[in-house]
């Protein structure tokens, strides 16, 4: 008896099961949605500018979710990320189940990928561009292998939201896409203030 419960308790089911936990509403009817941020540096860049406004929207349209970011205190103390209402902020090492898994960049390591599908009931994930997959001195300069995880992204994700419609087309051309995965393009404000 005990080994079996060993088993199930160490299996991939059990794993499922316990995150079915993240898509129950709190009680209020609110759904726990989790920004994984953790790729986001004390330093600026296009792409953090954009988390930035991304959590700001959604801090005032996304009433019907909690919004949890995961992200380091020095890149929330210098992005300012507290000045935004709503949010609540989590560490790496956050074991809460969520019901949505946004990670808006592509992912550069297994473990990324891994944590947001050990996180979140369903997973999405921002494929900015294709940049580092096309210059080999960027491909090569991570641990696990970019086609590989991409290909992962692609054959696992619930959902993928593009920058452009030409970047969808980089990406398709490249990448199968599982029978029921959700596709977005949302291009990026070009409002300069």
């Amino acid at each position: 008896y005990q080994p079996s419960i060993r088993r199930y308790f160490s299996s991939e089911r059990y794993e499922a099961e316990r995150l079915l936990v993240g898509l129950l509403p709190d009680r209020d009817g609110r759904l726990d949605l989790l920004f994984d941020f953790s790729t986001v540096g004390p330093y600026h860049n296009g792409t953090f500018v954009v988390c930035k406004k991304i959590l700001e929207r959604a801090s005032r349209l996304w009433s019907q979710f909690n919004l949890y970011v995961m992200v380091s205190d020095g890149a929330r103390r210098f992005h300012e990320l507290d000045q935004i209402e709503r949010l609540y902020f989590v560490p790496v090492s956050v074991q809460k189940k969520f019901a949505v898994g946004f990670r808006f960049g592509q992912p550069f390591a297994l473990e990324q990928m891994s944590r947001l599908s050990r996180l979140a009931a369903v997973n999405v994930y921002g494929m900015l561009d294709p940049i580092a997959f096309d210059c080999l001195y960027l491909n090569s300069t991570y641990k696990d292998d970019l086609e590989t995880l991409w290909a992962s992204v692609f054959a696992h994700a619930d959902g993928v939201v593009y920058i452009s419609d030409f970047v969808g087309e980089l990406f398709r051309r490249r990448f199968r896409c599982r029978k029921g995965l959700r596709e977005l393009v949302a291009y990026p404000s070009l409002d300069v203030g």
